[in-house]
């Protein structure tokens, strides 16, 4: 394989799925349902219209010159945030045109009917005993989960206190301290 093969592929592989990931991730761990969700959501739609499209086409893409390195740039304009890309076509393309396509889709009787339509298959009901039986697996898998998480904990303390590097063991800690806060909240909040 030549060079400029192996490179683009590294682009690609880079614009298209490792950097979007990460922010992605980045993103949804922030905390906050602000505009970086909404930017990372409408990428991830689009890569997915890409790659539907490329999959259907690529009998005739494989013939077309540079369409690698074409498809590595346009990657990149969709996820570096100097350009917005994704955004931009979100907003711009995509947003609009399934907004009509579902208009039209709504219009079509069948369809109506389809996804207005509940649940026809109603629940089976429980006996007592089943009924039973199901709280106490439930209690069963919450304290096995309680228990996956403190050992979970108990082996990263264990792997902070072998950081040999005092600043290093310190910023750990404290990154440690933020994400058991994370979790108290999360068991100070009504679950039903």
């Amino acid at each position: 394989m030549s060079f400029r093969i192996v490179l683009t592929y590294a682009l690609n592989l880079f614009f298209g799925l490792l950097y979007p990931t990460a922010k992605s991730v980045e993103a949804v761990e922030s905390g906050d349902n602000g505009h970086d969700d909404a930017q990372w959501l409408m990428y991830w739609v689009i890569y997915t219209l890409l790659l539907i499209a490329e999959t259907l086409l690529w009998p005739v893409l494989k013939w077309v010159p540079l369409y690698a390195e074409a498809k590595a740039i346009l990657l990149a304009w969709l996820v570096l945030p100097h350009f917005k890309g994704a955004t931009w076509v979100y907003e711009t393309i995509i947003g609009p045109g399934s907004t009509k396509l579902r208009a039209e889709l709504h219009k079509i009787p069948a369809l109506e009917r389809f996804w207005n339509q509940e649940d026809a298959a109603p629940a089976k009901a429980l006996t007592p005993e089943e009924e039973a039986r199901s709280v106490e697996e439930r209690k069963t898998r919450v304290t096995l989960t309680v228990q996956e998480a403190r050992d979970a904990l108990v082996k990263k303390l264990d792997d902070i206190d072998r950081i040999p590097d005092l600043k290093a063991k310190q910023k750990a800690l404290r990154s440690f301290d933020k994400e058991l806060a994370k979790m108290a909240k999360v068991g100070d909040k009504k679950i039903v």
